[in-house]
């Protein structure tokens, strides 16, 4: 006041009892696999994880998930996705529903093609790292447990492999000296790199 007394009625205290929603939907990711493995430099190599709705209302919105790899012996990181999910294509995931989803990418040919590999799959993130459902679950932190990862091996790639098969001699008939003989054979490539 004008005195310079500070009254203690300044402050007040509320108190608000928050009610978890009755219906609420909580995404997250697992059983991700990466095939064939082990998988080879320059090659192909095929993603694959679950996508599940742990809650108990089916989400009919759209929203991103986020795939990255990373070779962990280079420190490069090869892939950052992003792949839609769109109910109006694929339907509304269920409440304690999944789908299983897959990409597919090639390992790089040098270096970085080669070693261990970490992939990450991150449901309702986009490139920049932001989301748009709004997730719960009883408690557990519903936006915390949307990734999970696996790791694979990246091999180098075999050489050419040359190998004969089929060989066959056939000599001509007669009686004449040196005799001729008809040779024939098949080569194969049985490696992963071309021959050149």
């Amino acid at each position: 006041d004008a005195a310079g007394v500070v009254y203690g009625n300044n402050a007040q205290t509320l108190t608000r009892e928050c009610t978890p929603p009755p219906f609420y939907v909580d995404l997250r990711e697992g059983a991700v696999q990466a095939t064939p493995s082990p998988a080879y430099q320059g090659q192909g190599v095929t993603l694959s994880w679950t996508l599940s709705n742990a809650g108990n209302l089916d989400l009919d919105r759209p929203f991103d998930e986020f795939v990255r790899v990373v070779n962990t012996t280079t420190g490069a990181t090869l892939l950052e996705q992003v792949v839609p999910y769109d109910p109006a294509v694929a339907g509304a995931l269920a409440a304690g529903g999944s789908l299983q989803r897959q990409l597919e990418f090639a390992l790089p040919a040098g270096a970085d093609g080669v070693g261990g590999m970490t992939v990450t799959v991150t449901a309702d993130r986009d490139a920049g790292g932001a989301g748009t459902i709004e997730e719960y679950y009883p408690d557990v932190d519903a936006e915390a447990n949307n990734a999970a990862s696996t790791t694979f091996t990246a091999l180098a790639l075999p050489p050419a492999d040359l190998a004969v098969t089929a060989l066959s001699v056939v000599a001509h008939e007669g009686r004449t000296t040196p005799r001729k003989a008809d040779v024939s054979w098949t080569v194969s490539n049985v490696g992963m790199e071309d021959a050149a």
